[in-house]
């Protein structure tokens, strides 16, 4: 079944300036994602700790922020966790309301999968692929997917 929407995580490396959300992460995971996403010929967007959804396009400063940060937050704010994911489902409604979103892929680590499939929609049909697989077994995946 081809998604609607194909979500993948941000990555810690980034570049040193301002770039495209897409160009700004360097690690060789969100690299595979990123082509994934592309191949999959369905709209993407990147999942980000300090900025919940990123158009691929949207230009960014790098930052240093992951879902540990937000998690460490719990004990001051109550549960940042779950208004971060609840953010995220936020920012995406107009546009799974607008396109008629239904099912979204997730290609996206366990510390912002979990929280975002606990507060999920119920109008949605979320699958997560590679969500049992360690990364380099994922890397296999992607690499396997764009060979075949």
């Amino acid at each position: 079944m081809t998604p609607d929407l194909v979500l993948i995580g941000c990555g810690k490396s980034k570049v040193e300036q301002r770039a495209a959300a897409k160009d700004l992460y360097t690690g060789s995971l969100f690299r595979a994602r990123r082509r994934y996403a592309e191949a999959s010929g369905a709209p993407w967007r990147i999942i980000s700790a300090l900025h919940h959804v990123l158009h691929p396009d949207e230009e960014v400063e790098p930052y240093g922020w992951t879902i540990r940060d937000i998690n460490r937050q719990r004990v001051i704010f109550g549960d940042p966790v779950s208004q971060w994911s609840g953010r995220c489902w936020s920012m995406l409604s107009a546009d799974a309301a607008l396109y008629g979103w239904t099912h979204v892929e997730l290609h996206i680590g366990a510390g912002y999968a979990l929280p975002l499939l606990m507060s999920a929609p119920p109008s949605y049909i979320i699958t997560t692929p590679l969500a049992t697989l360690q990364i380099g077994e994922q890397l296999r995946w992607y690499r396997e997917a764009r060979e075949g």
